[in-house]
């Protein structure tokens, strides 16, 4: 009976990894079906900071992209057990953990070369005031072929 029940739930751990894969509607070129994930992913702009930004503390941070800013005070929370120490209010975020900045662009594409911008204030005095030219780079974290296609970049200032 104990043997029974192991073969069951291994069987049904089993099933349930295989529900993390959908076939795609387009089949592959030998015939069988295309398998994609469901992860997701948000096109952005990553700013990694040269300073330590702190738990408890409020940064004033305008973030642009392309001429387009957004503008948040962030106050950061008191650190929690789970692995982001951070804050995000609207299209801005950010990570103490990693010393960055997070800019969400919305839908589109964004091919070619675009002019971001970062500013971080700490009551009124400029931590960071930086411009840069970047190119974002296309991923597809569910493999090639499967949405979504998602646009990145990473800029250290």
């Amino acid at each position: 009976m104990r043997r029974m029940l192991v073969v069951l739930a291994t069987a049904g751990v089993l099933a349930g990894c295989q529900l993390l894969q959908f076939p795609s509607a387009s089949p592959e070129p030998s015939g069988t079906a295309r398998l994609c994930t469901m992860i997701g992913c948000e096109n952005g702009v990553t700013f990694v900071l040269d300073v330590d930004l702190l738990a408890e503390t409020a940064y004033d941070v305008e973030a642009c992209f392309d001429g387009r800013c957004e503008r948040q005070v962030l106050r950061v929370p008191p650190p929690t057990d789970g692995p982001f120490t951070g804050i995000t209010l609207g299209n801005v975020g950010l990570d103490t953990g990693a010393d960055t900045i997070r800019l969400r662009l919305g839908e589109g594409s964004f091919e070619g070369s675009h002019e971001v911008s970062v500013k971080v204030l700490l009551d009124g005095a400029t931590l960071v005031d930086a411009r840069a030219t970047t190119e974002l780079t296309p991923t597809r974290p569910n493999g090639p072929e499967c949405e979504p296609l998602c646009w990145g970049a990473e800029v250290r200032v």
